[in-house]
């Protein structure tokens, strides 16, 4: 429905619209509300989220990226009393980022032992790794342009 309200030609618009939705629209966009539902549904375990990875290859190998983000998942919730221990001690609510240096701070203020900053800063490696899945080595982005530079310069 949305890309047919986009459309720049009214006429256009008003024919496809009863061609397509005879009786009008016959279903609402999700509310912020439901969406918010689902995605806590999503974030969660629970049996609605096992019945849709039923057949969903998620193990945890180098390759597969689903796996890796799966273990993650169970990873950050694992951690979630030790970081709510921590927001307990500093009588705070802390941002769930960079766990790392929240870890370094509690460790440094008594409040976890080196072992639970330990397990913290690897959460957080893996964290970033499954999100930052875009993000490129400024080297590499540089090492195509020089190349062209060299084959221009010696094709001169």
């Amino acid at each position: 429905a949305d890309l047919i309200n986009n459309m720049p030609f009214a006429p256009l618009r008003f024919a496809l619209k009863l061609m397509l939705f005879p009786f009008g629209r016959p279903v609402r966009k999700p509310t912020d509300k439901l969406e918010q539902k689902v995605a806590r549904l999503l974030q969660t375990p629970n049996n609605a989220r096992s019945r849709l990875a039923a057949h969903i290859y998620t193990t945890d190998e180098p390759l597969n990226l689903l796996g890796k983000q799966e273990q993650t998942l169970k990873d950050i919730l694992d951690i979630e009393p030790l970081f709510d221990k921590i927001c307990r001690a500093k009588g705070q609510k802390i941002p769930f980022m960079q766990l790392d240096k929240v870890a370094a701070d509690a460790l440094d203020a008594g409040i976890i032992s080196k072992d639970e900053a330990d397990k913290l800063a690897a959460v957080e490696a893996k964290r970033l790794a499954v999100i930052n899945v875009d993000d490129f080595d400024p080297a590499d982005l540089l090492a195509g342009k020089a190349r062209v530079t060299e084959t221009n310069s010696s094709a001169a």
